[in-house]
């Protein structure tokens, strides 16, 4: 089945006063689906890009794609998904750097006990029959996201950047290895979410920041692809936070 907003505004009501006590106020609804997405929630707030608290305005705005006819539990589980964000954002008032971070997992494992299948992202199966988006584009998107860290070094003369994969759970010590870099000219660290279904092949060490240099990153993208087999660009990342070291 495809997605309907009366669907939606049903399915919403559900489910809201099954899992979330109906705690959860009722969002505006829209098939108008960011490209690449099974679904997307848009706050309507701001928050403090240091305590990454919000302040909520109204309830915001659930998208659900319309392009793809997929199982009601696969929809069901999309729904659930960007519930959870707004569950993080309006309720507990918080704008994590992190979408999936531990908040979103706590209540994703809650979910998943009862029978569902929630996670960051959603493969998708041979079940989701397409209408007209383009195959490609979901590849891209609807893989389990990996971390991706880029080091600026603008006076190194033989790497300007350096980039590495890193593992979620481990991300501080990344961090803290990476501050060590300043030394050597290192001004920030760009941490990004890389949707690429190889990335997991990239060697990595929170110890040495094992990875690999180059003077732009058009190059370091390249020498990345030819490292995990398979064609990266910019376009399969999401700048999530920039530390500056």
């Amino acid at each position: 089945m495809k997605p309907t907003l009366p669907w939606m505004k049903q399915a919403f009501a559900i489910y809201n006063a099954k899992y979330f006590h109906n705690r959860l106020k009722t969002p505006n609804f829209s098939l108008d689906c960011p490209e690449g997405n099974w679904g997307f929630y848009y706050p309507d707030g701001t928050f403090n890009p240091i305590t990454r608290k919000a302040k909520i305005f109204g309830p915001g705005t659930i998208y659900l794609n319309p392009n793809f006819s997929r199982d009601e539990k696969d929809l069901i589980g999309t729904l659930l998904h960007e519930m959870i964000h707004m569950f993080i954002n309006t309720v507990l008032l918080k704008y994590p750097v992190f979408d999936h971070g531990p908040d979103f997992q706590k209540f994703a494992d809650f979910l998943n006990r009862d029978g569902w299948n929630i996670s960051e992202a959603n493969e998708k199966k041979s079940t989701d029959i397409e209408g007209d988006t383009d195959d490609e584009a979901y590849d891209n998107r609807t893989v389990q996201p990996s971390i991706f860290c880029i080091i600026e070094q603008p006076n190194d003369a033989q790497y300007k950047v350096w980039g590495f994969r890193a593992e979620y759970n481990q991300l501080n010590s990344y961090i803290k290895s990476a501050r060590k870099t300043k030394n050597n000219g290192a001004t920030v660290l760009n941490i990004y979410y890389c949707y690429s279904a190889n990335m997991g092949k990239m060697p990595t060490s929170p110890i040495d920041l094992r990875g690999v240099g180059a003077q732009d990153y058009n190059t370091l993208l390249a020498r990345v692809s030819r490292i995990i087999g398979e064609q990266i660009s910019q376009d399969n990342f999401k700048l999530v936070q920039t530390v500056t070291l």
